[in-house]
């Protein structure tokens, strides 16, 4: 992760902010308004922690795909902080990574959709990368040449080569496509 914000940081201005539940993440992105350059746009978000196909830990608390849709839950001001501060058009549109294992995996329940799709269909216009399973090693590359310099590198054997994240898009949140 070093690696990819100092390459990131070379084009963009960049800002990591370690948090330890999805409210610290809220009040942060929510802090990031006011800010002259920041408050324009953010090209890009990634969130990292552990995960499964519905949910991603932040610190002591937890991203959940049965909350995205729900107004009062945490999971929702989060992204209802962020949905403003995203690009939805254009080739310069935002993207969204969950850098976790298999929050982008059909869960074992079926009615259920993957976390990763649940954020793409409520930022819509915004590109959600996610993983199908474990995520390391793996090979990430984000609208093109964008991370031209910050790919994810494989660097340890796999006999089915290096895994690649999935896109999830939104165009609208009648139209919802997954791009493989």
């Amino acid at each position: 992760m070093c690696y990819r914000l100092l390459q990131m940081s070379s084009h963009y201005n960049v800002v990591f902010k370690r948090v330890d539940s999805v409210k610290a993440a809220t009040e942060f992105v929510q802090s990031l308004r006011s800010d002259k350059v920041f408050g324009q746009g953010i090209k890009h978000v990634t969130i990292s922690g552990h995960g499964n196909p519905t949910t991603l830990v932040l610190g002591s608390d937890r991203l959940l795909t049965t909350q995205v849709g729900t107004k009062t839950s945490e999971t929702a001001k989060l992204l209802d902080a962020l949905r403003p501060m995203l690009i939805e058009q254009g080739e310069a549109r935002s993207t969204v990574f969950l850098e976790s294992c298999s929050t982008g995996k059909q869960p074992t329940n079926v009615k259920l959709k993957p976390l990763a799709q649940n954020i793409a269909e409520s930022l819509p216009g915004v590109e959600v990368h996610a993983f199908k399973d474990a995520m390391y090693p793996a090979q990430v590359k984000l609208q093109g040449s964008f991370f031209e310099d910050a790919l994810f590198k494989c660097t340890v054997g796999s006999p089915n080569g290096c895994l690649k994240a999935t896109t999830f898009m939104s165009k609208s949140l009648q139209a919802v496509a997954l791009l493989q």
